[in-house]
């Protein structure tokens, strides 16, 4: 059995995910990958990700310039900063896919993050929106 070989956390992870994943898919179990990737919402995100992308560049930039000046000896706010930006850099690649199909992903990463809001994804398509909230809702759901 698989699930022997995994520890008891990724068990809770799988078992979770399960118990979770079914009312999510109610009223969608006829619906393609298609469905959920509208071209509105594909040329809007489009549009959008980069205006949010900078808005969290200058968030960071000022959470840097905190540390720069922060109490500690020279050396310690250097290896800190060091250690912030590359924490930073690793979220900041996954955001930087940029394909129809980790659209969704990327949002609600996104708003996992706190880079957007869910009042930035005005225009989307309802069903969109609907799907990336109940995303975001799993993803709560699931202990650490």
């Amino acid at each position: 059995m698989i699930l022997s070989s995994i520890d008891s956390s990724e068990y809770n992870l799988v078992i979770n995910t399960r118990i979770h994943i079914k009312p999510l898919m109610k009223n969608r179990e006829n619906m393609s990958a298609e469905d959920l990737r509208k071209e509105s919402d594909w040329a809007l995100f489009r549009e959008r990700r980069q205006e949010w992308i900078g808005r969290y560049y200058t968030r960071l930039l000022a959470e840097c310039a905190e540390d720069l000046y922060g109490p500690g000896t020279p050396s310690e706010r250097f290896w800190n900063l060091e250690k912030y930006i590359h924490e930073k850099k690793r979220i900041l690649w996954r955001l930087d896919e940029f394909s129809r199909t980790t659209m969704h992903r990327v949002i609600t990463d996104m708003l996992e993050l706190n880079v957007i809001t869910l009042a930035d994804l005005e225009g989307f398509s309802d069903l969109f929106t609907e799907c990336v909230k109940d995303a975001l809702d799993m993803r709560k759901s699931i202990p650490d």
